[in-house]
């Protein structure tokens, strides 16, 4: 994770002045907690490279100090030195009280492309300063790297003796969820970008959800990288986010300073409470709203049994105008048809996108996730989990519920109930 403090203050140097300001600079190592809600704990650190101006008062960007390099034919050397620095400064200040520990450091990937890649330095140095590879995290940014053989090479390699392989900045503008299959990363960090402001966004929450839920399928963890707000925090937790890393907790501070931090402790104990106390209150209002669906459901089930089928819609057209909950209604025949048009209110109706387009009399439904369980298994009722409606591009949850009319006929009841958070 590359630090914006503000405080820092970057040089802009190019050009010919990189080679001097490479033979000048001094590096400086800090140190960015990682932490787990779930255990209340710390259980590793980022190692974060910065450069001091020769000046001594002013500190370098990561980019600029690693373009500088670049430009003057050293990104190797710095990126080694970078990555000694984080190893010497780890053993010596957080591996020494705490063996269980893990640091994570970058790997500047780009340096693949130019076949940097099976010195054995990296595994010379852990072997020197007797670090165990699997308290070593190398993180890697897989968009910088264009040899794809050379990438599958080096972490193949890096795995066997052991080291963990993160893939850093996962929902960026340029990174490719294709390479997951070819890395099959131990650990995903997700970039600051596709967390902004999550607890506001229903596309970023989904778009979290289903790289956590492709993490766990394929056994890795996953970082919220970058969290700087307490809804941040909550948000990603609940969408299934294993450990956090970001200004909320702390910002990247000396190694000594950050694990003494009793500030970062009392942090990680109260948004534990605060999450708690958010998931028993949703839970409550998870069960008002079964509830309130509940009651519904019997109120027209009741109507449709002892009426005319003949007049459904029109009873249908009534339940609406009465339940600001319900969004749409329908009824399905035992075949998996639709017998009525998708009852709506017009104003949804009216301002719908293209894309979205109800369902009308007749047409066939025996595909739906909430007909074909009805229709095969022999349930008499389903409830589906959130989702964007096809028929108005709206949040909903669907509840489908057999009943019968007067006449013994079996029939499905689909209604769309709004899912806007309120109850």
């Amino acid at each position: 994770m590359k630090d914006n403090d503000k405080s820092e203050t970057a040089l802009c140097e190019t050009g010919a002045q990189a080679s001097s300001i490479m033979r000048q600079v001094r590096l400086l190592t800090r140190f960015q907690p990682i932490v787990s809600i779930r255990k209340m704990d710390v259980v590793g650190f980022e190692g974060l490279s910065r450069g001091l101006a020769p000046d001594g008062d002013r500190l370098i960007a990561p980019d600029i100090l690693f373009d500088s390099a670049r430009e003057s034919g050293c990104l190797l050397e710095l990126d080694r030195l970078c990555r000694e620095n984080t190893l010497r400064n780890f053993l010596e200040k957080i591996h020494a009280h705490d063996k269980r520990s893990l640091v994570f450091m970058n790997f500047e990937a780009s340096l693949l492309d130019e076949g940097a890649c099976g010195s054995g330095h990296l595994m010379g140095l852990v072997s020197e300063l007797r670090l165990d590879p699997s308290n070593i995290v190398i993180e890697i940014v897989e968009s910088k790297v264009r040899d794809i053989t050379a990438l599958k090479k080096f972490v193949r390699t890096y795995r066997d003796y052991g080291f963990i392989i993160a893939l850093d900045d996962i929902g960026a503008g340029y990174s490719n969820l294709d390479r997951i299959s070819l890395i099959k990363p131990d650990v995903l960090k997700i970039d600051r970008e596709a967390l902004k402001n999550i607890h506001l966004s229903y596309h970023k929450q989904e778009v979290f959800r289903s790289i956590t839920n492709m993490a766990r399928n394929i056994g890795a963890i996953v970082v919220a990288e970058g969290v700087e707000t307490e809804e941040e925090v909550l948000q990603c937790l609940e969408l299934g986010a294993d450990l956090f890393q970001g200004y909320y907790f702390a910002k990247p501070g000396e190694a000594d300073t950050v694990i003494r931090d009793g500030l970062l402790r009392e942090k990680i104990i109260g948004i534990a409470a605060r999450y708690k106390d958010k998931e028993v209150n949703k839970m409550r209002e998870c069960r008002q709203r079964q509830g309130l669906y509940a009651g519904i459901i019997k109120k027209i089930v009741n109507g449709l049994s002892s009426s005319a089928l003949i007049d459904c819609e029109d009873r249908l057209r009534d339940i609406l105008r009465e339940n600001r909950f319900v969004e749409a209604l329908y009824i399905v025949d035992d075949r998996g048809f639709q017998i009525t048009d998708t009852i709506i209110d017009s104003e949804l109706f009216a301002k719908r996108h293209k894309l979205f387009q109800p369902a009308q009399k007749r047409d066939d439904q025996s595909m739906k996730e909430y007909i074909y369980p009805i229709l095969n298994t022999g349930l008499n009722r389903y409830t589906t989990a959130r989702y964007i409606s096809l028929a108005t591009g709206n949040i909903c949850r669907t509840v489908a519920f057999v009943f019968r009319d007067r006449e013994r006929n079996k029939y499905i009841l689909c209604v769309d109930f709004k899912e806007d958070g309120n109850v």
